[in-house]
């Protein structure tokens, strides 16, 4: 997750003190989150980093009697007198992800290393997650690029012999599949293909005839993530 989502979440949680619904998301209505996210995202392309902003929010929630109910983080910015300059956001119109939505495949997920151990001098042990701590983010950015990228990789495609044609394709899929029940439909394909020793599809539009299955696997992994407590984003402590 970017810092200007953990700041937006920050803000609704902490300061506003918003409660979550049942599926751990934030319950509040999306065009204001949206307004506090480019908010955020303004005052940090602006001359204010992320730390000032925290800094702020973190005195204001813990001021013992505060003397303004705050509609956004300019208002603390102005509460603690901080100069601050906003600039206009440009924003990346090839990105196909949703900054106020939250995606299950992994590919559109950032989370820390796999678990390993560390061996110190004394022959004692540490688990890595003992120096990180879980999180899981969401990406920045993915592109149709990325996406066709992902789609050779699986299917082992490594002569691009027809790039366009194939971005062609994977923009036609995308106004009728979402990007991740797309990604699951990769992943769908490639399985069914090894497992019945049949030829990888080569081109995208091959992936679609295992469509019904793909969607049993999405709303398998939806289920999966609901009842593990991570179908919401939970961001880094640090």
């Amino acid at each position: 997750m970017n810092e200007s989502t953990m700041l937006t979440i920050k803000f609704l949680t902490e300061i506003k003190q918003i409660q979550k619904d049942s599926e751990g998301k934030i319950a509040v209505n999306v065009s204001y989150k949206q307004k506090i996210l480019e908010e955020v995202q303004g005052l940090l392309a602006g001359d204010l980093d992320m730390p000032t902003i925290y800094s702020a929010m973190e005195r204001y929630k813990n001021e013992p009697v505060k003397h303004v109910e705050t509609y956004n983080v300019e208002e603390i910015l102005n509460y603690f007198k901080i100069p601050f300059t906003k600039k206009q956001v440009v924003y990346n119109p090839d990105n196909l992800m949703n900054p106020q939505r939250f995606y299950y495949h992994q590919q559109l997920q950032v989370t820390p290393p796999p678990p390993s151990l560390v061996q110190h001098k004394d022959g004692s042990f540490q688990a890595s997650y003992e120096l990180e701590p879980f999180y899981l983010e969401m990406r920045d950015c993915y592109t149709v690029e990325d996406l066709l990228e992902y789609f050779y990789s699986r299917m082992n495609i490594h002569e691009r012999l027809n790039v366009e044609r194939d971005k062609g394709a994977m923009k036609h899929l995308l106004k009728s599949f979402d990007l991740d029940l797309i990604l699951h439909l990769i992943d769908e394909a490639y399985a069914q293909s090894m497992d019945r020793g049949v030829q990888l599809p080569q081109e995208p539009f091959g992936i679609r005839e295992y469509l019904s299955d793909a969607i049993l696997l999405y709303e398998a992994r939806k289920n999966t993530c609901f009842e593990g407590g991570l179908n919401r984003v939970i961001p880094r402590t640090k």
